[in-house]
């Protein structure tokens, strides 16, 4: 809905606004009220020209009209009904507004985390040399098409497959995560021989950076092969 309100902003403010307008005169028509009342029905309005921007809105309007039709009704004192009118009407403002900027600082932030994600991921992808991202025990959680080649595998062989099962049987005692969590800096490098697919030996320099979480606590490690 809120797409084809969007697609097509000039259709939908003009019969949103005619809808206020006939509201706003019944109002008048029904109680006899002077022009004044007419003024509670100004967030339909509003909203109608801030559709794309504050969609809430709409339904503010949509509860202000109601309750210009309905609260007269029931307090037959104009002021008092105008009064208690315009405090819901700031109250449900302020609180939408509230909750719509939170809303809107979410998305902003998921956005830029999704935009660094990708940022990354098209990067780690095109890097020239292979690139694997771990867990602090070794096992494959994300790696490059590089790695693939290097190590003579296809994808759904290295996938949460350990690293070092690929390690020459010599060279399986040189672990690289076990160097890293002692590292006081977070990284260190190793040399160290690969079994390749076809059987060959590929003597690699692992490089690696221990990546921490929110709490300082080991979870990830970037590993490098030259």
């Amino acid at each position: 809905m809120a797409q084809q309100i969007t697609s097509r902003p000039g259709l939908f403010i003009a019969g949103y606004t005619a809808l206020a307008l006939a509201l706003g005169a019944l109002v008048i028509a029904l109680r006899g009220y002077d022009f004044l009342l007419f003024i509670l029905i100004w967030p339909v309005i509003l909203s109608a020209m801030l559709v794309p921007w504050r969609m809430y809105l709409i339904l503010i309007g949509i509860g202000v009209t109601v309750t210009a039709t309905t609260l007269p009704l029931v307090v037959p004192d104009l002021n008092q009904s105008m009064m208690m009118a315009a405090a819901a009407t700031a109250s449900a403002l302020l609180i939408c507004e509230s909750v719509y900027r939170v809303m809107r600082r979410q998305r902003a932030m998921a956005r830029a985390l999704q935009e660094s994600e990708e940022r990354f991921r098209c990067t780690f992808e095109r890097a020239p040399a292979p690139m694997a991202l771990t867990d602090v025990h070794g096992r494959l959680k994300w790696f490059n098409q590089r790695l693939c080649e290097m190590l003579g595998y296809e994808r759904d062989t290295l996938e949460e497959r350990m690293i070092n099962d690929f390690a020459h049987p010599e060279d399986r005692h040189i672990r690289l995560h076990d160097a890293l969590l002692a590292a006081v800096d977070g990284e260190a490098s190793v040399e160290k021989r690969y079994i390749t697919g076809d059987g060959r030996v590929a003597p690699v320099l692992v490089k690696g950076t221990l990546i921490r979480d929110a709490v300082g606590e080991p979870h990830e490690i970037l590993v490098i092969f030259f």
